[in-house]
């Protein structure tokens, strides 16, 4: 797998934007005729210093793990046979990678990868692709991705997308159509997968609320959850892992190694934090007379969490590519 990497080092991460909200005070009284003619130099700056995506859904957070939940109920699921007869672990390991890499060099945003990934997994598990094509299949993947998700003025054309593997499909811009068009028509326009990074969000969100931290400590937050979420992406055992499952490990798993630092490891203080998480999400009630966090908790995380006396975090060798996040 190539990319325009290879060629030549990254270049320094951008400087991160803080957002900025300016707002005019204005009083009734300053409409009259002289200060109508006088310029006004009292607009006052209020600058967050959290990252964007703790701010956008702000208007609907308590509804956004409904929603997630409804996108994991809907979203194309993969069979037993995946990862065993288009596509084995090592290929689909290798396109992950390319399609990581490809979202540092491009800057686009880890969302946007992780849905990518996610559409990727879906369509190989469902068509046999030719070797030579499979990372065309990863290409048409992301393309779709942005053009559902990114800014209308930062789509890349076919040319820049098919230029991302540098001349393997140069002037082949009609075999990337060919394979989106493929794409969206086996899926049935089915592309829409949990955001593992909404709900990251929301989950640190509601601790934000109960616990005292800086500001930048909440910035660091985010930025390690994401970074475990990304890494799941490279591990097959995480494909068929539940989202909620997988946030839920990652917001304990940081808000344990970040905030507990205390010398005494006897005490789990990981239950803590989980008591804090399930304090904070909302609960809907289903059919069954539990709720959906409730049921899956009992269902997967005492088999998988709390298994452990407390988390830990092995350390993968850099050469072997795989990060193991482990309980």
């Amino acid at each position: 797998m190539v990319t325009p990497i290879d060629r030549s080092s990254l270049q320094l991460a951008p400087t991160p934007i803080k957002v900025v909200n300016r707002r005019n005070k204005l009083n009734v009284t300053d409409f009259n005729e002289n200060n109508l003619l006088e310029p006004r130099n009292d607009l006052q700056e209020e600058v967050s210093p959290f990252p964007a995506e703790l701010l956008y859904h702000g208007e609907y957070h308590n509804d956004l793990p409904i929603i997630e939940h409804e996108r994991e109920k809907r979203s194309s699921k993969l069979s037993a046979n995946f990862l065993t007869e288009h596509i084995n672990a090592e290929q689909r390991r290798l396109v992950v990678v390319f399609m990581i890499r490809l979202g540092i060099h491009c800057r686009y945003p880890s969302y946007i990868v992780y849905q990518s990934v996610k559409l990727f997994d879906a369509i190989m598990d469902k068509i046999s692709v030719e070797t030579m094509f499979i990372q065309l299949a990863a290409l048409a993947s992301l393309w779709i991705a942005l053009k559902k998700q990114e800014n209308f003025d930062k789509i890349p054309t076919a040319t820049d997308i098919v230029a991302l593997a540098k001349d393997l499909y140069i002037g082949r811009e009609d075999l990337l159509k060919a394979y989106e068009r493929k794409i969206l028509r086996i899926l049935d326009f089915n592309i829409t997968f949990a955001d593992a990074f909404s709900l990251f969000t929301h989950h640190l969100v509601s601790c934000k609320r109960y616990i005292d931290v800086p500001n930048e400590t909440t910035t660091f937050l985010y930025n390690c959850g994401g970074y475990l979420i990304d890494v799941t992406l490279l591990d097959e055992q995480f494909c068929r892992t539940s989202v909620n499952l997988i946030v839920r490990t990652a917001m304990e798993l940081v808000l344990g190694l970040v905030l507990d630092l205390t010398a005494d490891n006897a005490t789990p203080r990981w239950l803590f934090w989980r008591g804090l998480l399930f304090a904070a999400i909302p609960r809907p009630i289903d059919s069954s007379g539990l709720s959906y966090y409730s049921r899956h908790a009992i269902a997967d995380s005492e088999d998988w969490i709390t298994s452990q006396s407390k988390p830990t975090l092995e350390i993968p060798k850099i050469s072997s590519l795989l990060f193991h996040l482990v309980y």
